[in-house]
């Protein structure tokens, strides 16, 4: 029963992501959460059925699927029922043009943070305290952040041949320390983040078939990264064993299942779903109000509260290792049971009402700022669907995009010369 009602959920939710297209500008937000959700809530149960369920994790009973589908539906109702509220808290805020000279200024800070950051770690000697993952992604985020900033200036202001230079060489390097994390939900929401800004930025209109490329496209990158990435551990004929992983992610259901990402967080989920909170207690909050003090260092207090990601493993699948989500609804659920789903995904519909507002084609003028806004929440929603915690989800997201937004509001919002 599960499997035919998922599928059907599935159609019905791309038929609308689809048809959402066609009354917007740039990329639809309303697709892009209920693509999220499909992959993140309805394809795993599809795939469990299928017996793809991912290495280092076991089948979840048919009970535990049908209860699994309807939470989910009650958070997609709860969802809808948000978007459809007549409420409006957005305002408009008018900022001014910024000049070359000040990109240049913002671009020198940007890369004085990016020294000071190597500095830290590499010529204090102070790199053997951090995960090997950790810095790279640091990394990454501040070269991400530049690259994103100059991406934008390029759209603002007059760009010349070492303008576009710079940007494709920071471009694939951030792409490149990407690929050593594998870290490919960072990938997605990177890319998505630009082509949502230059779609707006340029106020062009997207067909909804291209997403009939985009997904399967999308899923042939995520296998490819992660074949990628299995190879390099063979440390023997990385090419030929790229393409032997590659070969496998598409013939191996459960190879498939892992490589993806969303049936783990999916199997997660469900387990939470079984235990809690009969034999593990609601955490009440506690993935969300972490993100008030996410960024003091353990250094200074030993006894921080670990990440979501790095306690679901041990809580409910002990001999699961890595770190991993259990879903936007998993992780509602393990807050505060089915009113946390409600709360959560009502809210989730006002924000995406309030944006997908703004991009519709009878009113596309948009300023500076709610271009950033959507773009930022476009790049988010993917991310924050994983479950593995607000905080983590929110603060990374900061890091990479909110950066740029801050130098922009500071620039835009100085009095002008004239």
């Amino acid at each position: 029963m599960s499997l035919i009602i998922s599928f059907i959920t599935l159609i019905i939710l791309l038929f609308l992501s689809l048809k959402q297209f066609k009354k917007v500008i740039g990329i639809s937000v309303v697709s892009i959460f209920l693509l999220s959700f499909s992959f993140y809530q309805i394809l795993p149960i599809i795939l469990f059925n299928l017996g793809g369920y991912p290495i280092g994790t076991t089948f979840l009973s048919e009970k535990t699927l049908i209860k699994a589908y309807f939470f989910s539906i009650i958070g997609l109702a709860s969802f809808f029922l948000g978007f459809l509220t007549p409420f409006k808290f957005i305002k408009k805020y008018k900022l001014r043009n910024i000049s070359n000279k000040t990109k240049n200024i913002s671009l020198l800070i940007f890369f004085i943070g990016l020294m000071l950051f190597f500095s830290g770690i590499f010529l204090l000697d102070i790199e053997k305290n951090f995960n090997k993952n950790f810095i790279t992604v640091g990394i990454f985020m501040i070269i991400g952040s530049t690259l994103i900033f100059f991406y934008w200036m390029l759209l603002k202001t007059k760009s010349n041949i070492r303008d576009k230079i710079v940007f494709v060489f920071l471009f694939i390097f951030s792409f490149s320390l990407l690929l050593e994390t594998g870290n490919r939900r960072m990938v997605l929401g990177f890319i998505l983040f630009m082509i949502q800004l230059y779609l707006l930025q340029k106020k062009k209109k997207v067909r909804g078939t291209y997403l009939l490329l985009f997904i399967p496209i999308t899923l042939f990158s995520i296998i490819l990264i992660r074949a990628f990435r299995t190879a390099l551990l063979e440390e023997n004929d990385l090419f030929n064993m790229t393409i032997y992983y590659f070969k496998i992610g598409f013939s191996d259901i459960r190879f498939f299942s892992s490589a993806i990402d969303s049936p783990t967080c999916f199997f997660f989920f469900g387990r939470i779903l079984e235990e809690v909170p009969h034999h593990v207690p609601y955490i009440y909050w506690r993935s969300y109000y972490r993100v008030f003090y996410f960024i003091i260092p353990r250094s200074f207090w030993p006894d921080k509260p670990l990440k979501l990601t790095q306690t679901l493993g041990t809580t409910f699948w002990p001999s699961f290792t890595s770190s991993t989500g259990a879903t936007l609804v998993g992780e509602s659920f393990y807050n505060f049971g089915l009113v946390g789903i409600v709360i959560v995904f009502f809210l989730w519909g006002l924000i995406v009402k309030q944006l997908e507002s703004k991009i519709k084609l009878k009113d596309p003028n948009l300023n500076m700022n709610e271009i950033f806004l959507i773009s930022f929440f476009t790049a988010w929603i993917p991310d924050i669907f994983r479950g593995g915690g607000f905080s983590s989800s929110f603060s990374g997201q900061i890091l990479t995009f909110g950066l740029p937004l801050l130098i922009l509001l500071f620039f835009s919002l100085l009095p002008s010369k004239n």
